[in-house]
């Protein structure tokens, strides 16, 4: 009847042993019958029976283990009787196999859910991403879906630096949040400290490594903790700790909001192995953090290392424009004569300063190759000719010394492909060092082709000295940066114990090996090779060497139009080039649309045009490293360069820049030529020098006045410089780029914007070899004056033709 139903139904609780027909059976496991429960004083009726008089209770047992009983009641004593109780056995025994096949399944069934959804999480934290953010993201949903549960919140124990006290501590931030749609909002945010930080139950959890289960009705919850999950709205509060090899990593957090929930021992053993496997990709996750942030910081110091040494010699060269310039005047006779005495002491000042140039200039090369922005040129190299012309250079070196240069080179040395003045300067350093070594005796170039161990061929050449010799513990130290044989303060020779280092890099750039020969008291063989170029990239080398003269000759010989000049047209846009093209081709001009920036000097060597357009604002190469390459090499240095970009393609908006570029030290015979390079139709008569220092300006003008028949105007800074240039127009400008006052972008934005004054040829001054720093500053800068100084399209190819125009006359 109904009241069997509410008897039997599920989830009804019956303790062990308690004062019942089914707590004694459960505790002996016998069978029990009672034939009146109205009389026996032992049990009563239950409270959902009242109407039952006699309950017989049979044990439901396997083996030895008691899994349930049986239950029967009756309104009627003596319900039972005795022949009932052997068929009522064997239906009991019967019942237990299959309750315990069943629940044997069940759990069973429920074990491989678990371990399936176990195996799950494993295989998906283990191909997570190595983010913290993104991991902690993945792990916080797998606890939520593990543990069916709303919210999770996972926070790790990170040593943070207090840069007041200088010291680290440790600090526990919640690094990720999990919240299913139908969860209340968090009140947390990533990024901020763990309120559990400093509790006494974490302190618990750290130490035990084993997880904590809080409900808001427990009666010994801590009162902070109980305040948290009333303000939170929790009713259960789980915590599992993420441990390491032993170490605490840090924490989940599992919130069930409202309501009471028991989590079961299998639950919680599930929910340790999956924070073991999240504990394994939480660790990874921050070694390969530290390792990359590792990384970024050593990068950035071998950044800082670059910059200071390029600032160092920046800096370094400023004086020393000075000290070689003045020196220089004077020992011409410009500031009048000087006797013998005063001729050796300047002599000995111009050559120390020389010297430390050379020195500086070794340290810019090495911190240029160690920040990957050494390019090597690709060009024909005559060997002879080069040799020939090193040998020149070298008499100079053994001039006090009774040592002889000899010579013993192959006849026909093939032509190869490389950097001429990389190799030159490798040759140049060797026989300059034998030449400090060497007391007497001689030094010999040797130059051969012999077989490489690569199968092709390649050149051998050498410098054999007749030296003191070196040591085979010391010869490891020779191609290593800043080290020397005699590293001694009372060592006879100087340097920076660079020149060979570079050498080294120089050579494996190109493809080669150097190395020593030499044995103590028997002098000294440094050597390298230099791969010999097949034939088939030597017709290409040829190809383009030659490409400038195939372009002059696209014309028929019996045209009556003379040939067009040659512009090489630098630009990432080839929409831009076009334009060039369309216009400039009209006007006697062959544009040549050069897209790769990083080929700029190969090309410009091979076309020697008449001039060359370069863009600044180049998306991924600095265009102002492809103007300091074309001005540093000697063969293109004295190619007119028109810095022309464009800001906005809608509106072609362009901008017309500097026409030359010289670097510091100035060097007399480099500013005589650039303005004569601008002059030679005799047009300019005034030139403006712009610079904030005072040194520089009065060297600058005394060259001038010296050299040329022009009159030099100081301006002593950019603000300077504004004002006459609001008074009077020069017809040439030297302007030094950084000035504090005002840079000299702001005078050259001046300049291109004034209509008397845009077509004004400028000579940029720099310090040269550019620091990060000084990049994005000339980027800014520049971007800036283009779009302050911006022309329209007519206006802008009107004055560029001009400016052609004006080269083609010096030129011709």
């Amino acid at each position: 009847g109904a009241g069997a139903e509410a008897l039997l139904k599920n989830g009804t609780q019956h303790t062990v042993g308690a004062p019942t027909v089914i707590g004694q059976v459960t505790s002996t496991g016998e069978m029990l019958a009672v034939d009146d429960l109205s009389s026996d004083e032992r049990f009563s009726a239950p409270d959902e029976l009242p109407e039952s008089r006699s309950e017989l209770c049979l044990p439901l047992q396997v083996g030895n283990r008691i899994i349930g009983v049986a239950d029967l009641h009756s309104a009627q004593p003596q319900a039972f009787t005795q022949e009932d109780l052997p068929a009522l056995q064997i239906l009991s025994d019967q019942l237990a196999i299959a309750v315990d096949n069943a629940r044997s399944y069940e759990l069973a069934n429920q074990r491989a859910q678990e371990m399936s959804l176990l195996f799950e999480i494993s295989r998906t934290l283990s191909g997570a991403p190595l983010e913290i953010e993104e991991l902690a993201r993945i792990i916080t949903e797998q606890f939520s879906r593990l543990l069916d549960a709303p919210s999770c919140t996972l926070s790790v124990i990170l040593n943070e630096y207090d840069e007041f006290n200088e010291i680290y501590h440790p600090t526990m931030r919640i690094v990720g949040i999990h919240q299913r749609e139908d969860a209340p909002p968090s009140r947390h945010e990533v990024g901020e400290v763990s309120h559990l930080w400093r509790a006494k139950l974490l302190d618990e959890v750290l130490q035990t490594l084993e997880p904590v289960t809080l409900t808001l009705d427990a009666s010994d919850l801590h009162p902070e903790e109980r305040r948290y999950m009333q303000e939170h709205g929790l009713g259960t509060l789980l915590i599992i700790p993420l441990a390491a090899k032993g170490e605490a990593l840090g924490v989940v957090e599992v919130e069930i909001p409202g309501e009471k929930r028991r989590f079961s021992e299998s639950q919680l053993d599930l929910a340790m192995t999956a924070a073991t496997s999240a504990a394994v990709s939480l660790e990874n996750a921050r070694l390969y953090q530290e390792q990359r942030e590792t990384a970024e910081r050593l990068k950035e110091v071998d950044t800082l290392k670059t910059q200071f040494l390029a600032n160092m010699s920046h800096e370094l060269r400023t004086p020393l424009n000075s000290i070689i310039g003045f020196s220089r005047v004077i020992l011409k006779g410009i500031d009048g004569p000087i006797n013998e005495m005063q001729e050796q002491d300047l002599s000995a000042i111009y050559n120390s300063g020389q010297h430390l140039l050379s020195l500086i200039n070794d340290i810019l090369d090495l911190s240029k190759i160690e920040a990957g922005k050494m390019e090597i040129a690709q060009e024909e190299i005559d060997l002879n000719m080069m040799i020939q012309s090193v040998m020149s250079t070298a008499v100079g070196l053994t001039k006090d010394k009774p040592i002889q240069l000899l010579r013993e080179t192959d006849d026909n040395l093939p032509i190869i492909t490389g950097d001429t003045t990389r190799v030159r300067q490798v040759l140049l350093n060797l026989i300059s060092n034998a030449a400090k070594f060497v007391e007497e005796g001689h030094i010999k170039v040797i130059a051969r082709v012999r077989p490489s161990q690569q199968g092709g061929q390649e050149v051998y050449l050498a410098v054999e000295d007749t030296g003191p010799g070196i040591a085979p513990e010391d010869q490891s130290k020779l191609f290593k940066p800043f080290s020397q044989v005699d590293g001694s303060p009372t060592r006879k020779t100087g340097g920076t114990g660079l020149g060979l280092s570079i050498s080294k890099r120089f050579i494996e750039m190109h493809g080669g090996q150097i190395g020593v020969d030499s044995e103590i008291g028997k002098g000294s063989t440094f050597w390298f090779t230099l791969p010999v170029t097949s034939p088939e990239d030597s017709q290409l080398v040829s190809d383009e060497a030659t490409a400038g003269e195939e372009i002059a000759q696209e014309e028929p010989e019996t045209t009556m139009h003379p040939a067009p000049k040659v512009v090489l047209s630098i630009d990432d846009n080839t929409q831009v080039i076009n334009l060039y093209e369309r216009y400039l081709n009209n006007h006697g001009y062959q544009v040549v649309a050069l897209t790769d920036p990083t080929e700029a000097v190969a090309r410009a060597k091979a076309l020697r045009p008449h001039a060359i357009t370069l863009d600044i604002m180049m998306p991924n190469v600095d265009g102002w490293a492809v103007l300091e390459a074309l001005k540093g090499d000697p063969e293109t240095r004295d190619i007119p360069v028109l810095v022309c970009s464009i800001v906005r393609e809608e509106e072609k908006g362009f901008s017309l820049g500097a026409t030359d570029y010289l670097v510091k030290p100035i060097l007399e015979e480099d500013l005589v030529h650039a303005l004569q390079r601008l002059d030679k139709n005799g047009d300019i008569h005034r030139v403006l020098v712009v610079d904030d220092s005072d040194e520089d300006l009065r060297l600058v003008e005394r060259i001038i006045q010296e050299n040329t028949n022009y009159e030099p105007m100081l301006a002593p800074g950019g603000q300077a410089a504004l004002s006459v240039l609001q008074t009077s127009a020069p017809d040439a400008i030297i302007l030094d780029l950084y000035m504090p006052d005002l840079d000299g972008f702001t005078v050259l934005d001046t300049i291109r914007s004034d209509p008397r004054l845009h077509n004004l040829p400028v000579i940029i001054l720099t310090g040269g070899d550019l620091t990060n720093e000084q990049r994005a500053y000339l980027k800014e800068k520049s971007q800036a004056l283009m779009h302050k100084a911006e022309l329209q399209e007519e206006e802008f190819l009107s004055h560029l033709e001009e400016l052609l125009a004006t080269l083609s006359t010096q030129q011709g």
